[in-house]
């Protein structure tokens, strides 16, 4: 079970970083893209090697990915995992395009 309390919240730009008493951290991006996904990702140590998933479930968000890139569509993944919707479906896609926009590439 999640505790739910704030030990450290660091405040950059927009970027709303945190650290909970589990040693869950989270990053929130404040906008109206970023939202999408506030309370349907999550992270936690004990399940999936604290990979971010869909919340209240075991998918990762990394399967999703994977599975939308093989080229299954959104409404074949809602039959093959009835208890997603298409909004933790959206959210998947919300987190991992921030991820991806915060990565520093270093040239070679």
């Amino acid at each position: 079970m999640l505790v739910e309390c704030l030990i450290n919240v660091n405040v950059i730009g927009y970027i709303y970083e945190w650290l909970n008493c589990n040693g869950i951290v989270g990053i929130l991006f404040i906008g109206e893209a970023a939202m999408i996904y506030k309370g349907k990702i999550m992270t936690d140590p004990a399940i999936m090697l604290g990979k971010p998933i869909i919340k209240g479930t075991r998918i990762t968000v990394e399967h999703v990915l994977r599975k939308l890139s093989e080229g299954m569509t959104v409404e074949e993944l809602l039959e093959v995992y009835p208890h997603l919707t298409k909004e933790d479906i959206l959210a998947a896609l919300s987190y991992s395009a921030d991820v991806i926009e915060l990565e520093e590439l270093i040239a070679t």
